[in-house]
């Protein structure tokens, strides 16, 4: 942040949570819940604060994993851009991390999110990207809106 103004150039996100488990041969679904919850402890934030989660479910995308990750979440739209750029496990968080700095950027700048049905009319200030790999890594990480 500080390099940023002192080089004069604006700044829309910053990353302000992040957490990762490993789930070990068990059950996914409890890796991803400690990985999250990591990532809101860091961030201060609870899931209610989230506009948005962007995760590289498997593609197509499972419904039963995006209904479950809804429900522990209450809600926020659950996003995946595999049919984008295809199934990248654990290193996807990358990129998710670049999309959520340009979705938090396009919803405050122009309000043009046309190409995402799941985010028109959405102002989007807080994005959980969530990355998981087939060997049980699980990456969560909180991207958030910086305020001038």
């Amino acid at each position: 942040v500080e390099r940023a103004s002192e080089l004069g150039s604006a700044l829309y996100a910053e990353l302000s949570g992040f957490g990762c488990a490993y789930a070990g041969g068990k059950e996914m679904g409890t890796a991803i819940s400690q990985a999250i919850q990591a990532a809101l402890d860091e961030s201060g934030l609870g899931k209610a604060d989230l506009d948005l989660v962007l995760w590289n479910a498997s593609y197509p995308p499972d419904p039963a994993l995006i209904s479950m990750l809804q429900e522990l979440l209450n809600g926020p739209p659950v996003l995946s851009l595999n049919d984008r750029y295809g199934y990248a496990e654990s290193l996807s968080c990358m990129l998710h991390l670049c999309a959520a700095a340009e979705l938090i950027h396009c919803s405050h700048s122009t309000g043009n999110l046309q190409q995402c049905e799941k985010v028109q009319g959405r102002t989007i200030r807080r994005v959980l990207t969530l990355s998981t790999s087939l060997n049980g890594n699980c990456y969560a990480a909180i991207v958030s809106q910086v305020t001038p």
